[in-house]
């Protein structure tokens, strides 16, 4: 797969090649788009975040307390600025 080393003509297979590896994981492995708390979660272990470090994204210390622990919801601003400033998928 060493790109210098590949002809036009392997260029095309292994863009054919991948293209329906990924249509079938696709159809036979479908994986569905995580829980929003889950992704929030996610992002600050990767990142090394904590709680305070969503404040200027969400809200008071306490709406982001309440917000990991399920018992507020996201409005669209706090899904917004989430998706903006940490690159959270706002599908998720």
């Amino acid at each position: 797969m060493d790109i210098e080393e590949r002809s036009s003509s392997g260029n095309n297979e292994l863009d054919a090649l991948a293209t329906n590896i990924e249509e079938y994981e696709d159809k036979h492995f479908p994986m569905d788009l995580p829980d929003p708390i889950v992704a929030i979660n996610f992002r600050m272990e990767q990142s090394g975040l904590n709680q305070s470090d969503f404040i200027p994204t969400i809200g008071s210390g306490s709406m982001v307390s309440e917000v990991l622990k399920g018992k507020r919801g996201l409005t669209l601003n706090m899904i917004s600025a989430l998706h903006k400033h940490l690159h959270i998928p706002i599908e998720s």
